[in-house]
């Protein structure tokens, strides 16, 4: 309770307050539990005073030095404080609702899990203050200064703090939800297990500053710096962090699913462990980034940056890295199931003992590259670049190799087998897909064994006017039980000619060639008929003659170059075509292969003595 003499001087107004104060110099003021609602005290003098759970609602205190004075469970709410002295001050618990505190000095002041609702901090001097655990909500701060203020646990929800400048400012554990915080400088500031959950920190200053556990759950950090910030174990969930810069930041077990970090810098920063299933990470700039362990499941990473990047063990699967930069990054067992590489950069990378089952490789650069050991079963490897790379002991069972540049690419040991249970290996990738599919399909034996028997190809130059000639033809041979294969000269073709007739010459029971007014057939005819002993059926419409160097090629490879059937008309030569020219091909084709299984004739040289 208040002393009552004490409390008599003053309410015997300021004269008496004042000589009182200045008799009893050493005497501390005890105005404790006192009723002063409403009283205008602007010309007392209360320094050292002890006011605890004094009732001062409403009293206007403008000006009034209050320093040292033990103000703890007060009420000041609605009371007038502008421009009063504070300083050292105890405001511990008191209740300052909508107090006006415009230019009130609360320097090194106690203001401890003291109530400021909607309080005005206009241009007042708040450094040192401890404002540990006060309830700040709605308080405005135009124009406040906060060197070495303590907001620690602070409820600043809904506060104004427009421009302030809270670098190197305690804000651990703080309440900034719906905080006004445009253009604050949060730099080097402790902001450990802050709540900004939702909050606009677009563009701000948060270099250096202490985010660890903090709540950014939906926050705009849209161009905000975060260069070198702990957001260890923080909360980025559907954050906005495009154009962030968050260089060398530690994001170390962060949760940033579904957050959009779209040309954000994240050069050297930490993200092992991080949570970024679904984020956006298109064209961000990861080199040298930490994200071993780290869950990326399903998240945009297109034209990324991730040179020298460490993703070992990372979850990778379903991600979406088509054009990324991958070159010497470390993807050492991590997942990327059904990853899109479509066309990324990934030399001299290592990828030793990851799970590639099903990614799409399409024209991506993998040139030395090390993926020994690794799982490519199902992988898409249309056009891709595996110069120098390593797939030794690769499983490859179910790849789509096409169009591959090999070069000095080791092989070994490729196992095409469907699972880990068994093992089939073969030395090249290109032809894996074919033996696997000849050992576990039993189709596939009969397919080649048609293809031994039943392949005709049919060589010529069809025009419009002789498309007649290639339809009849074509039509009678698959009448006759036969697989008629068509290579039409006059149809435009990116490959060479004679290395495309020549594989499918390999392939044919025999071969069927108009010469009738040649103009590829006689560099084809003369590139392939010396090098297969298949029987070849040469036809001409009458009153044409076959080009100049047919007749050399008949005389040197007559064994298997049938004579020439000369025909008058498209439909005498359906008539007879069986026994024109497949009867005698079927025989030619006996003799020859007589001939190969015979023996070898040898000599002796006692033969000769």
């Amino acid at each position: 309770m208040a002393d009552r003499q004490h409390l008599a001087f003053l309410m015997q107004g300021e004269s008496a307050w004042k000589r009182w104060r200045s008799n009893h110099r050493q005497t501390q003021p005890d105005l404790s539990n006192a009723n002063l609602s409403g009283k205008d005290l602007t010309k007392f003098d209360l320094r050292g005073t002890n006011l605890r759970k004094a009732n001062l609602f409403g009293a206007n205190l403008k000006g009034v030095n209050l320093s040292g004075a033990d103000l703890s469970q007060a009420d000041l709410s609605e009371a007038n404080l502008s421009h009063a002295n504070l300083s050292h001050a105890n405001l511990h618990c008191a209740n300052l609702f909508e107090a006006t505190l415009s230019e009130v000095n609360f320097s090194q002041a106690n203001l401890t899990e003291a109530r400021f609702v909607g309080a005005n901090f206009i241009d007042a001097n708040l450094s040192q203050a401890n404002f540990s655990g006060a309830n700040l909500s709605r308080a405005i701060f135009y124009g406040a200064t906060f060197n070495g203020v303590n907001f620690s646990q602070a409820n600043l929800s809904k506060a104004n703090l427009s421009q302030a400048n809270l670098s190197d400012i305690n804000l651990s554990r703080a309440n900034l939800l719906g905080a006004n915080l445009h253009g604050v400088n949060f730099k080097a500031a402790n902001l450990m297990q802050a709540v900004l959950g939702g909050t606009k920190l677009e563009g701000l200053d948060l270099s250096n500053a202490n985010l660890n556990n903090a709540n950014l759950f939906t926050a705009n950090l849209h161009a905000a710096n975060l260069a070198h910030a702990d957001l260890s174990n923080s909360n980025l969930g559907q954050a906005r962090l495009e154009g962030a810069n968050l260089s060398e930041a530690d994001l170390s077990h962060a949760i940033l699913n579904l957050a959009n970090l779209d040309e954000a810098n994240l050069c050297g920063a930490n993200l092992s462990y991080a949570k970024l299933q679904r984020a956006n990470l298109c064209s961000t700039n990861l080199c040298e980034a930490n994200l071993e362990s780290s869950d990326m499941h399903s998240a945009y990473l297109y034209d990324a940056n991730l040179a020298n990047a460490n993703l070992s063990y990372a979850d990778l699967s379903e991600v979406k890295l088509t054009k990324a930069e991958l070159s010497s990054a470390n993807l050492s067992r991590a997942n990327l199931r059904k990853a899109d590489l479509s066309f990324a950069e990934i030399n001299h990378s290592n990828l030793t003992y990851s799970d590639l089952s099903w990614v799409d490789f399409s024209w991506a650069d993998l040139t030395d590259s090390d993926l020994s050991n690794s799982n490519l079963r199902g992988a898409r490897l249309v056009g891709s670049n595996l110069t120098n790379a390593n797939l030794k002991s690769c499983a490859i069972w179910g790849v789509s190799a096409w169009d591959l540049k090999l070069d000095g690419t080791v092989q070994s040991n490729l196992n095409i087998a469907p699972s880990d249970s068994s093992i089939i290996t073969i030395e090249d990738i290109e032809i894996a897909q074919f033996l696997y599919l000849i050992l576990d399909n039993p189709k596939i034996c009969k397919v080649i064994d048609t293809v031994a028997k039943k392949v005709v190809l049919i060589l010529g130059r069809f025009s419009k006017e002789r498309k007649v000639i290639l339809d009849a033809i074509r039509n009678k041979l698959h009448q006759l039980g036969y697989v008629p294969i068509v290579f039409d000269f006059e149809k435009p073709t990116e490959r060479d000619f004679t290395e495309t007739i020549q594989t499918l010459a390999g392939l044919c029971l025999f071969i069927v060639a108009d010469i009738t007014n040649p103009k590829s057939s006689p560099l084809e005819l003369q590139a392939t008929v010396p090098n297969y002993m298949i029987p070849f059926v040469p036809i001409i419409h009458e009153g044409e003659e076959p080009f100049a160097m047919f007749k050399d090629l008949k005389q040197k490879h007559g064994e298997w170059v049938l004579d020439v059937l000369k025909y008058d008309s498209c439909s005498n030569l359906i008539k007879v075509i069986e026994q024109a020219i497949v009867t005698p091909a079927l025989e030619k084709h006996q003799e020859l292969v007589i001939k190969k299984a015979a023996d070898l004739n040898s000599r002796h040289v006692n033969d000769f003595l």
